[in-house]
C-alpha cells in the first residue's frame, strides 16, 4: 500500500494587468497610462496579491489475485483555496474592479482489476468523481456601478472502462478499449443583475473507444497509428454578466483523433520522437468574453473545429554534450458555429468557420544545450543554456488584430555541481534572463483591450538539493 500528501502554500503578486484604448483619430490603440509598467493596475486594498493553499492525500492498494491477476485500488482527497482577481483602477480609464475568492473540494476513487496472460494484457476499472465548488467576488465594481457574483457548482462523474493489447507476434502488437462516462451537474448563481438565485442542472453521457497498433524495427524502434474517440462534458457559463437568460450548460464536446508515429533509438547516441496528427471537434465549447451594461460577460459557444499538427523531439549526445530540441506545429480553426448562447450581445466581432481557436499558436520550440565536466574527485559539473519560443496566437476565438499576441521567446541558464554519489548538488541558476515582458491575454472589449501581461519577470538564484535514500 502507498501513502501521499502534499501541501502548497503560496503567496504571490498578481498578474500586471493594462488596458488598451481605441484612439479615434490614430484609428488604432495605444497603452493607457499606468504608474508603473509592471503595476498590477490596482489601488484597491489586497488586490495586488494572490494566495493559493492545496492539500492533498491519496491511497493506493494492489493485492495480487493470482500469478495473472491483480486488483488495484486508489482514493483520493483534494482541497483547494484561492484569492486573486483582477483591476485597472489606478490607470485613466478606471473600467472595473473583480476581486475573486473560491475553494474547492474533490474526491475521486477507482477499482481496477489487470490481468496478463502470454501475449494478451487487460486492464477494467471502475471510476467515481466529485468535486463541490465555488467563487466569489464581491464587492465588485464595473464602470461606475457596483456589482457581485456567486457561483456554486456540484458535479458527480462515473465512468467504467475495459482496456487490452495482443502481441501478435513479438515485432506487431494490437490494443483496443471502450470507456462508458456520465457527468450530472449542478450549478447556482447569484448575481447583481439577476431577481434572486438561479440554479441550473445538466446531464451528460457518452461511450468512447480507442484502437492502436504498434510495430517494432527491432528493441528500439517503433511506429504506431492510434484511432481515438474523445469525450468532455459541457460546463455552465463561467460569468453570466447577461442576466439569467445568459447562464446555461453547454454541449458535450466530442472528439475524433487519429495520430502515427516513430519512437525509439536510431543510434546509442540518437533518441527521436515524432508524431502527426488530426483531431476534429463537435460541439467543442469555446469561452468568449464581451462587456454588457452589468459587468464582464463570458459565455460558452458550441463551435465544430479541427486541430492538426506535427510534433517532433530530439536528443542527441556526444561524450558529455547533450542537445535536446523539440518542436510544434499546430493548425487549429472553427470550421462551423453551431450555436451561441441566448443573450449573446458581442462587441467587435463574433466566432465564424475559418477563425483560429483561443491561445493556439502556430510554431512551439525549444532547446537545451548542456555539457556536463567530470570532475578526478567523482563529482561533475553541468553548464545548461535553454531557449523555448512560442509563436503568435489570439487571446479570443476570432481573427481580430487588437486581439494578436505577438511571440514571446525566453532564455535562461543552470549551473550545477552534484557529488559522486549523485545524493548532493548545488545551482546557480537564471531564468529569462533578459528580462521578456510580454501578453499573455488579451481581450478586446470594443473601444478598449484589457492585457493580462506576464508576471515571470527575470529570477536568478541559487538551489542546494539533497537525496536521502
Amino acid at each position: 500500500m502507498l501513502t501521499a500528501v502534499d501541501f502548497v502554500r503560496s503567496r504571490g503578486g498578481q498578474s500586471p494587468y493594462k488596458v488598451d484604448i481605441y484612439d479615434p483619430i490614430a484609428a488604432g490603440f495605444t497603452q493607457a497610462t499606468q504608474v508603473r509598467p509592471d503595476d498590477s493596475g490596482t489601488d484597491v486594498p489586497g488586490l495586488e496579491s494572490t494566495s493559493l493553499d492545496l492539500f492533498g492525500a491519496s491511497i493506493t492498494a494492489e493485492l495480487k489475485l493470482s500469478d495473472e491477476l491483480t486488483t488495484k485500488f486508489i482514493t483520493s482527497y483534494r482541497q483547494t483555496k484561492y484569492t486573486g482577481g483582477l483591476s485597472d483602477t489606478d490607470n485613466i480609464s478606471r473600467q472595473s474592479v473583480f476581486p475573486e475568492s473560491g475553494d474547492a473540494e474533490q474526491v475521486s476513487t477507482e477499482l481496477q482489476l489487470n490481468g496478463e496472460f502470454g501475449a494478451f494484457n487487460f486492464v477494467t476499472g471502475l471510476y467515481y468523481f466529485y468535486e463541490d465548488g465555488s467563487n466569489d467576488s464581491s464587492p465588485a465594481f464595473f464602470f461606475g456601478g457596483n456589482s457581485s457574483f456567486t457561483l456554486q457548482q456540484t458535479t458527480n462523474s462515473y465512468a467504467a472502462y475495459a482496456n487490452g493489447s495482443y502481441n501478435i507476434t513479438d515485432k506487431l502488437s494490437i490494443g483496443a478499449g471502450v470507456r462508458y462516462s456520465s457527468d450530472d451537474k449542478r450549478a447556482t448563481a447569484q448575481f447583481t443583475s439577476f431577481p434572486g438565485p438561479v440554479t441550473r442542472t445538466a446531464s451528460y453521457d457518452e461511450v468512447t473507444a480507442q484502437g492502436n497498433i504498434t510495430y517494432k524495427f527491432d528493441d528500439n524502434v517503433s511506429v504506431y497509428g492510434t484511432i481515438q474517440l474523445g469525450y468532455q462534458p459541457g460546463s455552465f457559463t463561467p460569468r453570466p454578466f447577461g442576466g439569467p437568460a445568459s447562464f446555461n450548460a453547454s454541449p458535450e464536446t466530442t472528439a475524433t483523433n487519429y495520430e502515427i508515429g516513430l519512437k525509439g533509438r536510431i543510434t546509442p547516441n540518437w533518441v527521436v520522437l515524432l508524431s502527426a496528427f488530426n483531431t476534429n471537434y463537435n460541439d467543442r465549447g469555446l469561452p468568449y468574453s464581451f462587456i454588457n451594461a452589468n459587468g464582464f460577460n463570458t459565455v460558452i459557444i458550441a463551435a465544430d473545429a479541427r486541430a492538426r499538427g506535427i510534433e517532433a523531439e530530439s536528443t542527441v549526445t556526444f561524450g558529455g554534450l547533450r542537445l535536446k530540441g523539440s518542436l510544434g506545429y499546430l493548425d487549429s480553426k472553427i470550421t462551423s458555429v453551431n450555436s451561441l448562447p441566448p443573450a449573446f450581445f458581442p462587441t467587435g466581432g463574433t466566432p465564424v468557420a475559418g477563425a483560429p481557436t483561443a491561445l493556439s499558436p502556430e510554431f512551439t520550440g525549444a532547446v537545451t544545450a548542456s555539457y556536463t565536466f567530470d570532475l578526478a574527485n567523482g563529482g561533475s559539473i553541468t553548464a545548461q543554456g535553454d531557449y523555448s519560443y512560442r509563436g503568435e496566437q489570439f487571446g479570443q476565438p476570432v481573427a481580430r488584430a487588437s486581439e494578436l499576441i505577438d511571440a514571446r521567446s525566453l532564455v535562461g541558464f543552470n549551473l550545477k555541481y552534484e557529488n559522486e554519489a549523485r545524493d548532493l548538488s548545488f545551482s546557480i541558476y537564471g531564468s529569462n534572463i533578459f528580462n521578456k515582458v510580454y501578453d499573455q491575454g488579451r481581450l478586446d472589449q470594443g473601444g478598449f483591450v484589457g492585457v493580462v501581461v506576464s508576471n515571470d519577470r527575470s529570477e536568478f538564484g541559487v538551489r542546494l538539493t539533497k537525496k536521502f535514500r
